[in-house]
């Protein structure tokens, strides 16, 4: 048995939201149509929301955080959140961040509070906090800047970590040319003399044949 929720009208036009445990959409729909009410919508509730979860976890912070202002802007010019939703998902240029919102729209159609149509822990704490007190708005402006704020941090830590990479790259190099380069020299100058090489000599004389005759595997395995 699945949770569903629904939205119908009764044959005076007023309309119905909610939910029922049922084995199918159809026995839902039956289930309305006793009650004498026009189906207009049914969704499984909770496969809605993975694939809400889905979808979420792909669009960027900072997409987020603009969406999270625009709705905050719509919703207190006085627009409904459904109706504030409807105009975000036409607006957004972004394809999947257009494909989350008409994600969650379908599921505010379909009766769910529009926090329990999100996945995002900050979103529902937040505007669940929103929904209760009556700032909707409030909320999602909040959400936003902290969406922003994170996008920033992984921007700086991103960057932070260029420069060490970077000298970490450097040393290898370095290590392959000299293991390359310079040990081949050292080996002529033991056969010169006729010196028996030392042990650590031969490990780096192997280090030499290994980089020399499998520098392509290197690049392969970075």
């Amino acid at each position: 048995m699945s949770t569903y929720v629904f939205r119908a009208i009764d044959l005076g036009g007023v309309k119905a939201r909610g939910e029922l445990d049922a084995d199918s959409k159809q026995a839902v729909s039956d289930q309305l149509k006793q009650r004498g009410l026009i189906v207009l919508d049914i969704a499984n509730k909770y496969r809605s929301s993975e694939l809400n979860i889905q979808l979420f976890a792909h669009v960027k912070a900072k997409d987020m955080a603009v969406a999270s202002r625009q709705l905050s802007t719509m919703i207190n010019s006085g627009m409904s959140i459904l109706r504030a939703l409807h105009v975000l998902e036409e607006q957004t240029q972004s394809k999947l961040l257009k494909q989350t919102v008409a994600a969650v729209r379908r599921d505010v159609e379909a009766g769910l509070l529009f926090s329990d149509a999100l996945v995002s822990p900050l979103f529902v704490a937040m505007t669940q906090a929103g929904e209760t007190g009556g700032v909707l708005e409030d909320a999602l402006m909040r959400v936003a800047d902290q969406l922003e704020k994170d996008a920033s941090l992984r921007r700086q830590i991103r960057s932070a970590m260029v420069y060490p990479t970077l000298v970490v790259i450097f040393a290898v190099g370095v290590m392959m040319a000299l293991v390359a380069f310079l040990v081949p020299v050292f080996i002529g100058v033991f056969k010169q003399f006729g010196g028996e090489l030392p042990s650590i000599t031969k490990v780096s004389v192997s280090m030499s044949h290994a980089v020399t005759g499998y520098w392509w595997l290197m690049f392969l395995l970075a």
